[in-house]
């Protein structure tokens, strides 16, 4: 097979996933966005900062005046002495007015030391972020604990402390605030650079300078992680996007996209706030994310997309096979309790749909029929009267639910698999005597129902939704064009069907699954025009709508029926597997014969009903098909008189040879001689009985008997098998056709046939649990020719088909 041979082959979906992973991973790693990420970085290192105050830093702020009238380099000086600080850092401008007035021409103290230009990393806000130290500059700083860190996580600028140089030089701030810090010392003048972040008050640049200062002092120092990182998890992202797509839905791929997204911030804050090479390119690796998301979906957001809408016309979703999922809400309920009113006597039927993972009812009226007419108001299926007296979701009857008190609502949940889809209401006397007369009737309709219903609910879940192809099986065409043309090919085998159908010289039609009949042949609609039925006009693709014609008015006017036995057929064709076959009434010109099967689907070990196929065959001569002329005889077996206890000898000891199994035979009274061709009729015999025997229970084998009538000798035989699954329609074919006998029924028919050539008569008696007895009339062969006046000719009874429990017995 193709599949077999392509295995080791990548499939265009796979193909494009795995460009999808590289592009992502591709982009992560080169961080085309530097800017973004910066930003992106520092917001995370402000989110990550703590509220606690440093420890390690304290800014000394000098206004102009001061500068004027005091001794600035001596008063920090004495900070660093008397108040045992670590060292003073000057941010300029201020290290060009701070000046030793004492000895102007000496040269500052080593624990003094002014800023070097360059040395402040600036973010996006206008924030220190970090420092660069030139390698001059490194030895003079690393005494105030300054190293190299292009990003730190700062302290909070409001947790700096801050004093001012005229209180230090006044003695109003005590020298040992500065115990064990590094002063900052900045200019407070309207000249020196401000920062504002995010419409906060502004903040001078010394501030920002002991913020980043006094984090990196508290252990901030970050840098960026490696490369390859944000190629992994850029990587692994798409990677898990494309794994839902393919076990879920292009739904569930956009909520995994979204996801991952969320975990790639907050797995940002996570490792920058533990790691010191943890910064990752947010913005970049967002952006890879989102490549490798738009490449691995490509084919769903457009080729797809595409595919599924031209799918969808060339299948002629409005066409002759529209689904019933793919009808409103508001037009399936009511169509279900309507035909819930077919299927089952009632007043009139009220309807509801349980919505998923919800416990109250939602009811849909149908013209006058409607919830306006309930008077229970709780909808909740899990109280009364929902269920019955025991509390189980049961076919039940109430007397007040309705606003009409006293009027009987026959209560019937539609349950399939376990689960509750909605509730049918069938309200009258009608539906109450119906169900105390067959419950199991009501309990076969209701799974019917229900399973309509469930199909359609899980046929309308996504949708839309494309489907996925075969993960490996490679094609020259991708995904979305196979599933065009494969659209193609089904949409001229429907059309072809659908012109077979229509041009059938036979009344052919097509019903869904509530008995709304969508497709007929030409033919048909002659028939119904004939018989007053009004046939919508033909559509362009021969397609009737739905509700137009029902299966049971075609019952009532080709057979004659009444509307309630109209539903009692429809009710047959439910419980067989083969159908119900009807003839036309007698007299009726030109006669015909009506067949009508289910079209069953099996899925999760139940079989539902999902349409119906039937066919009106016309039959030009009225005569009964078991009249045969007496040529068809063989000439070599001619008629005559003999004995029918040697032949029931013959066929009995024949059959024991065959099977091994014995025959019970009632005692005969008399040889019972008949008039016939023995060794046709002999053969027939012990063929039937040789099939009836090996089917036969080893405790129940066929039991013949025979009794003579003064014009007639009858041979019964009881059969325990034959009677068990076989419908009453198969029995009425193979008695008025007998050479056309149905499959399994053949042997049957060549003895009927045999006992017809004989001059002979059958008749088939019923008994539910008993099998099916096989009545055999032959003509008595008499002594004298002369005949007395109480003797009829004939048997009353020649030929008449007897089926069902009203048989006389």
């Amino acid at each position: 097979m193709a599949f077999e041979k392509d295995r080791s082959r990548l499939s265009s979906r796979a193909r494009l996933e795995a460009t999808a992973i590289l592009v992502a991973g591709i982009t992560a790693a080169i961080a085309p966005l530097r800017g973004a990420d910066d930003e992106a970085r520092e917001l995370t290192l402000r989110a990550i900062a703590g509220r606690s105050p440093s420890s390690h830093v304290l800014v000394v702020h000098a206004s102009p005046e001061t500068l004027a009238e005091k001794d600035c380099l001596g008063a920090l000086a004495d900070l660093v002495t008397a108040g045992h600080g670590r060292g003073v850092l000057i941010v300029p401008p201020l290290d060009a007015f701070c000046v030793n007035r004492k000895q102007p021409g000496a040269e500052p103290a080593a624990s003094i030391q002014a800023l070097p230009p360059g040395i402040v990393r600036i973010g996006a806000q206008g924030a220190a972020v970090g420092f660069a130290a030139p390698p001059a500059d490194r030895p003079a700083l690393a005494a105030l604990g300054i190293a190299e860190a292009p990003w730190i996580v700062p302290a909070p600028a409001e947790s700096v402390p801050k004093v001012s140089l005229a209180d230090v030089v006044a003695g109003r701030t005590p020298f040992s605030v500065a115990a064990g810090r590094v002063v900052i010392a900045a200019l407070d003048s309207p000249f020196e650079p401000r920062a504002s972040v995010g419409g906060a008050p502004q903040i001078s640049m010394g501030t920002h300078v002991a913020s980043a200062l006094g984090g990196l002092l508290d252990g901030g120092a970050r840098r960026e992680a490696p490369r390859w990182i944000s190629a992994l998890v850029a990587s692994l992202a798409v990677l898990i996007l494309a794994f839902v797509r393919r076990v879920a839905s292009i739904r569930g791929a956009l909520i995994t996209l979204g996801v991952c997204l969320l975990a790639t911030i907050l797995g940002q804050a996570i490792l920058a706030a533990s790691m010191v090479r943890g910064l990752l390119p947010a913005a970049s690796l967002a952006s890879g994310i989102l490549a490798g998301a738009i490449v691995a979906l490509s084919l769903d957001l457009s080729g797809w997309r595409r595919a599924v809408t031209r799918t969808s016309d060339l299948l002629g979703r409005e066409g002759i096979f529209r689904r019933v999922q793919t009808e409103p809400d508001a037009v399936f309920w009511p169509r279900l309790g309507r035909l819930a009113g077919r299927l089952f006597p009632a007043d009139f039927v009220l309807v509801a749909e349980l919505p998923s993972s919800q416990w109250h009812l939602k009811f849909w009226d149908d013209g006058d029929v409607g919830e306006h007419l309930i008077g229970e108001r709780r909808r909740d299926v899990r109280r009364r009267p929902y269920i019955n007296e025991h509390g189980v979701a049961a076919p039940h009857v109430v007397t007040d639910y309705l606003k009409n008190p006293g009027e009987p609502t026959l209560v019937v949940p539609l349950i399939a698999l376990g689960e509750t889809e909605g509730y049918v209401f069938l309200c009258g006397p009608k539906a109450e005597a119906a169900f105390a007369k067959a419950p199991e009737r009501l309990e076969r309709l209701a799974r019917e129902l229900a399973l309509i219903a469930r199909r359609r609910r899980l046929g309308s879940v996504g949708e839309g939704e494309p489907i996925s192809g075969s993960r490996l099986l490679d094609a020259p065409l991708p995904p979305s064009e196979r599933l065009v043309q494969r659209a193609d090919v089904a949409a001229k085998e429907i059309a072809t069907f659908s012109e077979v159908l229509r041009s059938s010289p036979v009344g052919l039609f097509y019903a869904d699954a509530l008995g709304d009949v969508r497709l007929a042949s030409r033919e048909l609609g002659r028939w119904l025009g004939a018989r007053g039925v009004s046939v919508p006009p033909e559509s362009a693709d021969g397609a009737l709508p739905p509700g137009s014609i029902h299966l049971s008015q075609i019952l009532v006017a080709l057979t004659g029926c009444t509307a309630e036995e109209a539903a009692t057929s429809m009710a047959e064709v439910l419980q067989s597997e083969s159908g119900i076959t009807g003839r036309s009434q007698p007299g009726t010109a030109p006669s015909f014969v009506l067949t009508i099967r289910a079209l069953r689907q099996k899925a999760d070990g139940f079989s539902s009903i999902v349409g119906y196929v039937a066919s009106v065959v016309e039959q030009p001569e009225d005569k009964p098909t078991n009249v045969r002329a007496l040529a068809t005889a063989p000439t070599h077996d001619p008629l005559s008189a003999f004995p029918l206890s040697e032949v029931i000898a013959q066929a009995v000891a024949g059959t024991a040879r065959a099977t091994g199994r014995q025959v019970k035979i009632e005692p005969m009274r008399g040889m019972g001689h008949v008039i016939g061709h023995r060794s046709a009729l002999e053969k027939a015999l012990e063929a039937f009985m040789v099939e009836a025997a090996g089917q036969s229970p080893s405790a129940q084998p066929p039991v013949i008997s025979v009794r003579e009538t003064s014009t007639a000798v009858e041979l019964s035989i009881l059969d325990w098998s034959l009677g068990f699954g076989l419908p009453e329609s198969a029995l009425q074919r193979v008695l008025i056709a007998p050479g056309a006998a149905p499959p399994g029924l053949e042997v049957l028919g060549r003895l009927i046939m045999s006992i017809e050539d004989s001059h002979g008569a059958v008749q088939i008696r019923s008994e539910d649990g008993w099998g099916l007895t096989l009545v055999v009339s032959l003509l008595r062969a008499k002594p004298r020719v002369k005949v007395t006046v109480g003797e009829g000719g004939a048997s009353a009874v020649d030929n008449v088909v007897a089926l069902g429990r009203n048989t006389a017995k």
